[in-house]
């Protein structure tokens, strides 16, 4: 397990795609490469016994979280934001009381704050915030949620997608 966390950064750099002063990840790319992350990040949050995955509704991270749930057996929670309105799509009506969110980066659209405190107004307890790429949120965080970083860091001021906090 341990070689397998040692190759994280490798698998996870074979996704990202760097343009100018931007990061990005293109979870889609290589299905197989993101297979093997969604075990390995699978592996290390089945101790934390979530009972979803949530993501914010967008490509990547709706392909990363499935990844990671099928792994773990999960259902997917994933959440639109509609200019300041957010809501589960679908809303299947699921219960449950604990969750883990991912997402390849997290940037001011796509926060991990905002992600957390929609599922924690609904009662749902967030164990983790894991991310492949980048700062994870702005040191200010204080929700008390782990925040896991499994890539390379980016510049403390700025996320992945090269934006300062």
């Amino acid at each position: 397990m341990v070689d397998e966390l040692a190759a994280m950064a490798s698998l996870i750099d074979s996704l990202t795609v760097r343009t100018g002063s931007s990061t990005w990840v293109d979870a889609a790319s290589q299905p197989a490469t993101l297979d093997r992350i969604g075990r390995l990040i699978a592996d290390a949050l089945r101790p934390r016994e979530p009972e979803a995955i949530g993501c914010w509704l967008a490509e990547d991270d709706t392909v990363l979280a499935h990844s990671v749930a099928v792994h773990l057996g999960l259902p997917v929670l994933r959440v639109n934001d509609d200019l300041g309105r957010m809501s589960l799509v679908p809303d299947r009506g699921l219960r449950v009381s604990s969750a883990v969110v991912v997402s390849p980066l997290w940037t001011r659209q796509k926060s991990s704050v905002a992600l957390i405190a929609f599922f924690v107004n609904r009662g749902i307890a967030v164990r983790a915030a894991v991310s492949l790429v980048g700062t994870v949120e702005p040191q200010h965080a204080t929700d008390g949620v782990e925040r896991i970083v499994l890539g390379k860091s980016q510049r403390p001021d700025r996320n992945a997608a090269g934006e300062a906090w």
